[in-house]
């Protein structure tokens, strides 16, 4: 980059993040797309309603839409620009283009589905479940001189019973995960060999304690985010010879033992999920092992009642030669919960508003009336630095799209915890569960509205939200399948 280009990446960036929070002009609906790059078998009926399922936005530019009604949509929200940072500084108004819309063949409605970037950031995996399968694709960026972009369907799966819901892909090693309530299972792509990962569940057992979401830290560690607890499986190496080529073959389903660390949720109940992608380092190790390897993530779940809450995950790691490389499972390593910033919707009844304050009727819930309603979906961005969610307003059909800032959480370089990896037991706990999901110490989400839309017959609700950390590109899905950009205005200088 010339130095004239580095200062406008400066000023880009410096500008967003000062007007980002500030309330936006009208949403803008993106219409029902005529791509001249996809055939006319491939278009949407114009008179159909979809509703979406999942969407994602990738590289500050591409928008990923996946439909119940088998339908795939990739935008383009930045075309003829190269730059979308640079498109914000100078406060251009972009147009979107929808560069695939494809009905992919089959019988069943879409039930799930996960996507990320390949190793070089050029293609789009995505992974999509159905009643009987999944199917595994490519999704083929355009090139910087090019407009046109492509899909590709390059594994079929079938299933003789009903398909568990998709929640992680690690691309380098060909790795899925799937979960159906609280079971865990491993799809190897090269070998379509499916691994059940045989543990106990360690939550109340008089609680459903159901997996909502899932990441990849590494190869052989995943991070589980249930209803009531956040686990971290460590896996043996899943690595199998390639079959042979069989359009649709399934291998049988395999068993695996994997240590599992748990950390409990005192009194919550996630509905949803967001993560953030995991930051390394390297620490020297006081003995003759290799060194550790510290990981830290954070994610933002809600609670339906209770509200937002923004956590940090530490991990350390154990040594590589510590690790076995045969079928079983490697060390399991340290795990550490701490919540940074908290949303709150409602207050439990033992809470005192003041010392004359009367006591509040105790309702069934056993919490005060929310005073501002429910959260209803959220987003966190890679980095974990910025972060947007939909609140649904008590007594109102009006929904906020409310976007915040975080304190970055920088991974703690000064104690690193001398634990013996090979002493932690599997299914054991971190013994640092919370105790008080109210306790009033932790600092507040300092959320900010950056605009409000009205639901009157429950058509327009936001039921799914994406955004672009870099350039405070907000998308939005309704119930009744509109797709809405929310774009910092070119009118708001700092």
């Amino acid at each position: 980059m010339t130095s004239f280009q580095i200062e406008e990446l400066v000023k880009a960036v410096h500008r967003i993040d000062q007007t980002w929070l500030l309330p936006r002009e009208p949403l803008k609906i993106l219409g029902r797309p005529s791509s001249p790059y996809t055939g006319p078998q491939d278009r949407a009926d114009p008179g159909d309603v979809k509703t979406i399922l999942a969407m994602d936005m990738f590289s500050d530019r591409w928008l990923l839409c996946v439909f119940h009604e088998r339908l795939v949509q990739l935008w383009d929200l930045h075309a003829g620009q190269q730059c979308p940072l640079f498109a914000t500084l100078q406060g251009l108004d972009t147009s979107a283009t929808c560069l695939i819309s494809r009905k992919i063949e089959g019988s069943g409605l879409f039930t799930s589905s996960v996507a990320c970037l390949d190793e070089s950031n050029s293609t789009i995996i995505l992974v999509i479940t159905h009643p009987v399968g999944c199917l595994l694709l490519n999704v083929k960026l355009p090139a910087p001189s090019s407009l046109i972009a492509t899909m590709d369907i390059l594994v079929t799966i079938t299933a003789p019973s009903p398909m568990f819901p998709v929640r992680a892909i690690h691309p380098r090693y060909n790795l899925t995960v799937f979960s159906l309530s609280s079971i865990l299972a491993v799809v190897d792509w090269n070998s379509r060999i499916r691994w059940i990962v045989d543990n106990a569940d360690t939550a109340d057992g008089e609680l459903w304690n159901g997996i909502i979401g899932a990441k990849f830290i590494t190869r052989n560690h995943i991070l589980c985010m249930k209803t009531h607890t956040i686990d971290l499986y460590t896996i043996p190496s899943l690595s199998s010879p390639s079959p042979d080529d069989q359009h649709g073959f399934r291998a049988p389903d395999a068993h695996i033992q994997a240590p599992v660390i748990t950390h409990v949720f005192r009194d919550m109940t996630f509905r949803g999920v967001s993560f953030s992608e995991p930051q390394f380092i390297t620490f020297p190790s006081s003995t003759s092992e290799s060194p550790r390897l510290r990981s830290e993530v954070s994610f933002l779940a809600y609670d339906v009642l209770r509200g937002l809450f923004r956590y940090k995950v530490t991990l350390d790691l154990p040594p590589t030669d510590v690790a076995s490389n045969a079928r079983d499972s490697p060390a399991p390593p340290y795990m550490s919960v701490r919540l940074l910033a908290a949303h709150h919707m409602a207050v439990p009844v033992s809470t005192p508003i003041s010392k004359d304050a009367k006591p509040p009727r105790v309702p069934r819930s056993g919490l005060t009336p929310g005073a501002r309603g429910f959260v209803t979906a959220c987003a966190l961005g890679p980095a974990g630095l910025r972060g947007i969610w939909i609140e649904r307003r008590r007594g109102s059909v009006r929904r906020g799209i409310v976007g915040f800032r975080a304190i970055p959480a920088m991974i703690d370089y000064d104690e690193v915890p001398e634990v013996d990896p090979v002493l932690v037991s599997s299914n054991s706990q971190d013994g640092e569960s919370d105790t008080e999901w109210w306790n009033g110490s932790e600092p507040a989400i300092d959320g900010h509205t950056v605009y409000e839309v009205n639901s009157y017959d429950l058509r327009d609700d936001i039921i799914q939200c994406a955004f672009s950390e870099a350039t405070g590109t907000i998308a939005l899905a309704t119930r009744h399948g509109d797709l809405k950009i929310s774009s910092i205005s070119g009118n708001n200088h700092s």
